[in-house]
């Protein structure tokens, strides 16, 4: 018998792309594969689609809970995995056929213990498919090939997401690895980071193509998040400590982390000014001088892309004029 793949499935108000999420599962040319349905309280036609799909096919099982979170959705489905990999789908989003027999021909035939895919992004009527090259990386070598494979994955963001990948359940289980529940924004990243510390070998294949569908996207990105800065440099100093971890913490990589860290303090800044947020202009200006000095962004000025931002902000903030910055803003929008 072949070994199963766990196939973890967090469900919430997705009866529209539900259905094909599920039947490209089910058309996979693998076929040992526990299905686990996690319906995490929705309030459309999801709960229904669940029960009637579940009635075609006996690798499925469902599980309705009340609504708690992606994160608490996915730890519900990894307490109830009993394959020996375990793959994690979105209920927007479909595979090929071949993606779940591809990622396993992988983690297998070159001894990893992540096997990684590459991802097709749609939005609108548009794909675009984000992949570099197949290779391999092994942080036991640790050769230049090893160190520039494993930045390119983390610039291409293929390291972040739960889906496109395979995992061994044993190292989950034994490492007691979850998704945390306490953030809403990153809690994947922190898992994989959280994985990449107990693995010696990555593989990645550009065929396995999981699509990603963004046309059912919530609106996270257009709220208003107090935290949204501390909650960057948390995801930025985890991927800078997977970095040191495995020894490849160079020039480029810190260029890449702290180039992270700057856009993410850019961003919350301007952020302040989000039409959610009623801060008075003085909290703005205690928030932006808290964003300014704190050590990481002090650190992350040396790797500014110059290209990518405005250089009357970029000074503000390299040299620190919280009380400019908000002043400016304030003539700006009196202008419109």
């Amino acid at each position: 018998m072949n070994d199963i793949i766990s196939v973890i499935v967090p469900i919430y108000n997705s009866e529209k792309t539900l259905y094909r999420c599920i039947i490209s599962i089910l058309n996979s040319v693998y076929k040992e594969l526990q299905i686990i349905l996690v319906n995490d309280g929705s309030t459309d036609q999801s709960k229904g689609i669940c029960d009637e799909i579940k009635q075609k096919d006996n690798r499925i099982e469902v599980f309705h809970l009340k609504n708690g979170g992606v994160s608490r959705a996915r730890n519900y489905g990894l307490d109830r995995a009993r394959g020996k990999f375990v793959a994690f789908i979105d209920s927007d989003d479909f595979v090929k056929p071949e993606y779940f027999y591809k990622l396993k021909q992988g983690i297998e035939q070159d001894k990893c213990q992540l096997s990684v895919g590459s991802v097709a992004h749609i939005r609108n009527e548009n794909i675009e498919i984000n992949c570099i090259e197949s290779g391999q990386v092994d942080f036991i070598e640790k050769d230049e090939k090893d160190q520039k494979l494993f930045l390119e994955l983390n610039q291409k963001y293929l390291l972040y997401g739960p889906c496109n990948k395979l995992y061994y359940n044993y190292i989950i289980k034994k490492n007691n690895i979850k998704f945390p529940e306490n953030i809403m924004y990153g809690e994947d990243l922190l898992f994989n980071m959280d994985y990449l510390n107990y693995i010696d070998k990555i593989v990645y294949n550009k065929e396995p193509i999981y699509y990603y569908d963004h046309n059912s996207e919530g609106s996270l990105s257009q709220k208003y998040r107090e935290d949204r800065f501390e909650n960057g440099i948390k995801l930025n100093l985890s991927i800078e400590k997977i970095f040191k971890q495995k020894e490849f913490w160079e020039e480029e990589e810190k260029k890449f982390v702290y180039q992270r860290i700057f856009d993410d303090a850019y961003n919350s800044i301007f952020d302040l000014w989000n039409p959610q947020n009623t801060d008075n202009c003085f909290s703005k200006i205690q928030r932006i001088k808290y964003i300014v000095n704190h050590k990481e962004v002090e650190e992350s000025c040396r790797y500014i892309d110059k290209n990518k931002y405005s250089k009357k902000y970029i000074w503000m903030i390299t040299n620190k004029k919280p009380v400019l910055f908000v002043m400016l803003r304030l003539l700006k929008s009196r202008k419109k």
